[in-house]
C-alpha cells in the first residue's frame, strides 16, 4: 500500500528527469546548430580556395601564352567570377629580392615575382584566404 509520500517523492523524482531530459536536449540543439554552422562556413572556405586556385592557374596561363602583359604586373582589385558569387578577389604583385634562394633572382631585372591572390567573401564576418605562387622569368 502506497503512502502520501511515496506519490509525492514520485513527482519530485518525474520532475527532476523531466528538467535532466530538456538539460539534455538542449545541449543537443546547440551541437547541432554549432556543428550546421561549422559545415558552412567550411564550404565557404573551399569555394574562396578553389577560386584563388583558379585565378593562379589563369595567371600560369597568361605567363605562358601572353608574358608580355604578365611581367607589365598590373595588380587587380574587386575582381569577380561568374559562379563565384559574393566572392571577391584581388591579384598582387611583389619581386622577390636578390638572395641566397634565388640567386638569378634580380629585382632590377623584375624577373621573379611572388603573385598574391586573396580572396574575400562575406558571411557575416570578415572572411579572406590568401595563396601565393612563385614566378620567374627564364627559369
Amino acid at each position: 500500500m502506497k503512502t502520501k509520500n511515496q506519490r509525492g517523492q514520485s513527482v519530485v523524482e518525474l520532475v527532476f528527469a523531466m528538467a535532466l531530459l530538456i538539460l539534455f536536449l538542449t545541449g543537443a540543439v546547440v551541437a547541432l546548430l554549432m556543428a550546421v554552422g561549422a559545415r558552412g562556413e567550411s564550404l565557404a572556405r573551399k569555394k574562396a580556395a578553389r577560386l584563388a586556385e583558379m585565378v593562379l592557374e589563369e595567371k600560369t596561363g597568361q605567363k605562358l601564352n601572353d608574358p608580355d602583359n604578365f611581367w607589365q604586373l598590373i595588380p587587380e582589385s574587386g575582381m569577380e567570377k561568374t559562379g563565384f558569387e559574393k566572392y571577391s578577389y584581388s591579384v598582387g604583385f611583389s619581386l622577390v629580392e636578390d638572395g641566397t634562394n634565388y640567386p638569378t633572382c634580380k629585382v632590377s631585372l623584375r624577373n621573379c615575382v611572388d603573385v598574391k591572390v586573396m580572396v574575400s567573401w562575406d558571411r557575416g564576418k570578415d572572411n579572406a584566404l590568401e595563396l601565393k605562387k612563385f614566378f620567374g622569368k627564364g627559369l
